[in-house]
């Protein structure tokens, strides 16, 4: 048992002088200096080798070279067992292990990448704090966290322990997780259109009448190109040459809807942090993408020491909302409506139990358009007929010497404008919109964001003042 612990010593020096040592084992030390000098906070050994020590700490992870101790350490810490005799001496204050809980459902290396997550959630320390509660946000987050690395088969596996201890998830949009794939409509698979006949499995030369009419008499004869059959030869009558697996949802069907994931992690992430971190309070940046800093960081009016309050740990909530309706009217006024929907979505899952804002005071859809951002005009080609303007939609067109009908080549015998595919009409973006689609009440907008910018500076202003006194 005394070899053991000596695996694990480290020694050294304390602020008060060099003769004075603290044999560091698995047990956290408040604070440590190592030779060089730097300080390490609540640091324990986890690891030994034969070339020295892996000691992990508040900062992360340090490791030291048995080669970089002083003599007087080498000769203390490479005694044998029986000649160690070493004293404890306890750190000021030392910091009180807590046993962490056992990760039986092995969701710690999923916990581990995500930005943002206080080490004490990663670790699974949550000691008392690790109630049922605990256990349902935790399972979640490893839900999350594997469909937005798109490991579906780890997120299902956290699901059903969901399911199977029967926790409830609220405010959750299970259907909201994955979407259905737009490329494939969901089914996986896609066909492949012939390109000889554009879909339509006719012969072209014929129409898929399987007859022709003879230049020189006026009989019907069997066409040479089907053999009779009507049926486009490349696909056999089909229109689609071959079914092959969607590569954008990888035959899958459906789509992981990064932004719900996004977004709804980061309240998990909030809540997890206070379960863990009961003595502390962590606002809506902890458990934010980077989009949101990005943000802070433009948002015009903010002062810079305000700026930075915000984005920091020392901002411990008070003005959420406030922070996510300026970034939803900033993003509006930049027409960025990727962005404008992310933060419409942040008010949704992270208050939805209140009406923060009515967002169709600030975006309406284009009444010119109805908000489809296009509008159909006359097709040029055609003059609004939808017909070939050569063939004049027959299909067919008469030649200059002779006056026999041949297969027109312009429209391949469909009789229909290519422009327009015989719709008579073309879209076209709409002017009103520019192709959006939506309309911004910029001057309320603007009013808006100034109001808001203005309170974030007031409510910083007076916590300094409250600070400082």
């Amino acid at each position: 048992m005394k070899q053991v612990l000596v695996v694990v010593m480290l020694v050294a020096a304390l602020h008060c002088g060099a003769q004075e040592i603290v044999v560091l084992t698995d047990t956290p030390v408040a604070e440590f200096m190592l030779p060089n000098g730097s300080v390490l906070a609540n640091a324990y050994v986890w690891k030994r080798s034969s070339q020295g020590l892996m000691i992990m700490h508040d900062g992360g992870s340090y490791f030291l070279n048995f080669k970089l101790l002083p003599d007087d350490w080498k000769a203390v810490y490479l005694a044998p067992p029986e000649e160690e005799g070493l004293v404890v001496v306890q750190s000021v204050n030392p910091k009180p292990k807590v046993e962490p809980a056992r990760d039986r459902y092995k969701v710690m290396d999923v916990l581990r990448g995500i930005p943002g997550l206080d080490d004490s959630v990663r670790h699974l320390s949550l000691g008392t704090n690790y109630t049922e509660m605990a256990d349902q946000k935790i399972l979640l987050l490893g839900v999350l966290q594997s469909l937005l690395l798109d490991h579906r088969k780890e997120a299902k596996r956290f699901h059903l322990y969901i399911e199977e201890n029967e926790y409830e998830l609220e405010y959750v949009d299970i259907d909201q997780l994955l979407i259905s794939c737009a490329t494939c409509g969901g089914d996986g698979r896609l066909e492949k259109t012939c390109r000889r006949c554009d879909g339509s499995g006719k012969c072209l030369r014929c129409k898929g009448e399987g007859t022709l009419e003879s230049t020189f008499q006026d009989t019907l004869l069997q066409c040479t190109a089907c053999r009779g059959t009507g049926k486009c030869l490349a696909c056999k009558g089909d229109g689609n040459l071959t079914s092959t697996t969607c590569r954008e949802c990888k035959g899958a069907g459906r789509l992981v809807n990064q932004l719900y994931c996004e977004v709804l992690r980061g309240r998990i992430i909030r809540e997890v942090n206070m379960i863990a971190r009961p003595d502390r309070g962590f606002s809506i940046s902890s458990g934010a993408s980077a989009h949101f800093d990005k943000m802070l960081s433009k948002l015009p009016g903010l002062d810079e020491p305000a700026r930075e309050y915000y984005s920091s740990e020392e901002y411990e909530g008070g003005m959420d909302t406030n922070l996510v309706v300026a970034g939803l009217m900033y993003s509006l006024l930049k027409e960025n409506y990727g962005e404008a929907k992310r933060f419409k979505l942040m008010l949704e899952v992270l208050f939805p139990e209140s009406e923060v804002l009515d967002s169709t005071k600030y975006l309406k859809p284009c009444e010119r358009c109805s908000g489809t951002g296009w509008i159909d005009q006359s097709c040029q080609k055609c003059d609004g007929s939808g017909k070939c303007s050569r063939c004049d939609g027959e299909g067919k067109r008469k030649l200059e010497i002779g006056g026999d009908k041949v297969h027109c080549t312009t429209c391949r015998g469909s009789g229909e404008c290519r422009d327009c595919q015989g719709r008579g009409t073309q879209p076209l973006k709409c002017k009103a919109c520019a192709g959006k689609g939506r309309i911004i009440n910029r001057q309320r907008s603007e009013i808006k964001l100034g109001i808001l910018v203005e309170r974030l500076n007031t409510f910083y202003a007076r916590r300094k003042i409250s600070v400082s006194e």
